[in-house]
């Protein structure tokens, strides 16, 4: 599964966070228990800042299970592009905890 996020930006990539920036906001991934959620969202001066809480995404099955961003681990190292236009995109490759279990076991 990836995770697309598609923004006019300027990003930081560390180790533990990935800080997206264009000239008005400032966007906070930090990374915790092997996967990434949003965490914070200010003005570029750091004003106005937004502490979130976010499991970014809820998949729901047929049988009605559901599975949010806790459910999946990274298994890659976050990938950033920019195509010629300066757009910039940020792919964090994931894979789901349970498959992950199973590889290890066999």
């Amino acid at each position: 599964m990836k995770y697309l996020i598609p923004f006019l930006l300027i990003a930081c990539l560390h180790a533990d966070e990935i800080v997206l920036q264009n000239s008005h906001i400032s966007i906070v991934f930090t990374e915790h228990e092997n996967n990434f959620s949003n965490t914070k969202i200010s003005r570029t001066d750091g004003s106005d800042d937004l502490e979130l809480n976010n499991d970014e995404f809820e998949i729901l099955m047929f049988d009605d299970s559901r599975y949010t961003r806790k459910h999946y681990m990274v298994k890659e190292a976050p990938e950033l592009s920019k195509n010629a236009d300066g757009q910039q995109t940020l792919t964090i490759g994931y894979l789901h905890a349970v498959l992950k279990l199973l590889k290890e076991s066999l």
